[in-house]
């Protein structure tokens, strides 16, 4: 077997590959007699290592890309040829010493398993006790997790407490008056707390604050009884610390959100966190929400953190809305609820809305909101929280039409398609994904698709309704139909998706929506009109 063969190559999941930092590099080789050079451009995480023994072959692969993720592992007499193919790499000139490149790669896999190890037992819902149990082996030390009442909450099992400020601790359940009055609980986030050797305890200690949605729900702790606190020790501490921060999100929702188990899965797809197929349809089946249904965003303008007795009383009023399908948070600075149902055209209508909205919060508790179109598939949930925020944003400009149009009391809800015009004519450049989103899941392209598939014409029938102003008589002759043809397709639309061709707001959004069609369908934008070879 060759030299290169014994080396294992990169795993073909690259989502799974592991973290280690230069830290953790320099903790691994420091106890060798002779350390070999080490050049690190950056101080991120690498996520593999490549052994080059021929420094000519690196010119004929396509590693410029990955060079930055890589650590490279070259002879000594290569390295100022790397540094000229590879400006950026990161190296350690040791392949002439098999022990050094056995080493690095035995830390990378031991990475590699341990954080998949902490990935599934995060994914199976384990205990905060099994994160901890499943890294002693990594960390070597005593490590305990208490809340922000100062109770333990989980301990390493397989290491007892090193002394008598631990083994104190472990009894009582909770912290002693010394370690309480420290200032632990009052560091900002992502903010090791150390503290050396003293009279309390012949050892070093770091801990690391757990926030969740910036609010301090407790800290985990390492007594450093056997392995020494280092860089490279820290460094996987906090590999460990985001893992039990994922646990200990799961935990406070359950005693503070049991309404809204969802609340996580909600926030991670609002801040467009990328997530799989695979865990968005586990999270869909554990929370009781339909994988193929529709989805609407309500957007409440009421600050938790600033009228936090209002919020709570919105929040159980909005979990009544639309026969209780809804999960309802607090986000940022507002509160959400998401309407879900299946697809039957209307269920999800805006008219219902309105109504339910109007009643029970703006004529109830007199706060205002904002609505999205209703769209499916729950992963563009963060499209639809910014269709309500521009709906929301445009208010003053949606009243005042209303006043024009002699509407002078505002309802005290904002609809998206009320706001559409006037995101449309704003200078601000645009999202295009955005914009497909809006259009997908409108009825101009229900019904254009219907049609397509049928071979029937109405949408036909309700783009010559929508250009002859609502004249039945014109359409009909214009189609070549009778007049109550035309109405009886019309009023069936209607009916199907539950809304009002009387409205200007409904009419202004059908005829976007046909210009959005007829632009998609005609492949023409305006790259392509101002195109230099068009």
């Amino acid at each position: 077997m060759s030299f290169s063969d014994s080396l294992l190559e990169i795993p073909a999941s690259k989502d799974l590959l592991p973290h280690v930092t230069p830290a953790m590099v320099q903790d691994e080789l420091a106890h060798k007699d002779r350390i070999p050079k080490l050049h690190f451009t950056h101080d991120r995480p690498f996520r593999w290592f490549c052994a080059i023994d021929d420094i000519g072959q690196i010119e004929k692969t396509d590693l410029t890309h990955l060079a930055s993720q890589m650590l490279m592992m070259v002879r000594l007499d290569d390295v100022e040829a790397l540094e000229q193919i590879l400006p950026n790499a990161s190296y350690i000139a040791c392949i002439d010493d098999i022990d050094t490149v056995m080493c690095i790669q035995n830390l990378f896999v031991t990475m590699y398993m341990w954080e998949n190890t902490l990935d599934y037992i995060v994914m199976k819902n384990g205990a905060i006790g099994e994160l901890l149990d499943a890294s002693t082996s990594i960390l070597r030390n005593f490590v305990f997790v208490s809340d922000n009442n100062f109770n333990v909450i989980a301990r390493t099992t397989e290491i007892d407490p090193p002394d008598d400020l631990h083994r104190s601790i472990i009894e009582n359940g909770c912290l002693t008056q010394v370690t309480i009055a420290e200032e632990r609980f009052r560091l900002p986030e992502e903010t090791f707390y150390t503290r050396g050797a003293s009279d309390i305890t012949p050892f070093d200690r770091v801990s690391f604050p757990i926030h969740i949605h910036h609010a301090y729900f407790g800290s985990i702790s390492m007594s450093c009884n056997e392995k020494s606190d280092t860089p490279g020790l820290r460094d996987a501490f906090l590999i460990l610390a985001n893992h039990v921060q994922m646990a200990c999100e799961r935990l406070w929702a359950k005693e503070t959100m049991r309404e809204t188990p969802s609340f996580f899965f909600f926030e991670r797809l609002l801040r467009g966190n990328a997530v799989t197929d695979e865990y968005v349809t586990a999270q869909l089946e554990e929370n009781g929400l339909p994988e193929n249904g529709l989805y609407k965003v309500v957007l409440f303008d009421v600050d938790p953190s600033i009228e936090p007795e209002k919020a709570y009383t919105l929040n159980k009023t909005a979990s009544t809305l639309n026969n209780g399908h809804v999960r309802c948070f607090p986000f940022e600075h507002a509160v959400i609820a998401v309407l879900y149902g299946s697809r039957i055209d209307g269920e999800l209508s805006h008219r219902k809305t309105i109504e339910e909205v109007t009643e029970r919060i703006y004529g109830g508790l007199d706060i205002v909101s904002a609505v999205s179109s209703v769209f499916s598939g729950i992963e563009n949930l963060a499209f639809a929280y910014r269709q309500a925020q521009i709906a929301l944003g445009f208010r003053l400009s949606i009243d005042r039409e209303r006043s024009i149009d002699g509407i002078t009391d505002p309802r005290g809800i904002y609809m998206f398609e009320d706001a559409l015009l006037y995101y449309l004519i704003d200078a601000t450049e645009r999202d295009e994904a955005f914009m497909e989103f809006t259009f997908n899941t409108s009825i101009v392209n229900i019904l254009w698709e219907e049609d397509v598939n049928n071979g029937t014409d109405y949408l036909k029938i309700l783009w010559f309704y929508l250009k002859n102003e609502r004249n039945a008589t014109n359409t009909a002759q214009e189609l070549h139909m009778h007049r109550n043809t035309v109405l009886y397709h019309i009023d069936k639309i209607q009916q199907r998706f539950d809304f009002d061709m009387g409205l200007k707001s409904a009419r202004d959004w059908m005829l976007v929506c046909f210009k959005s069609l007829f632009s998609r369908l005609s492949g023409e934008s305006l790259s392509t009109i101002f195109s230099v070879n068009r």
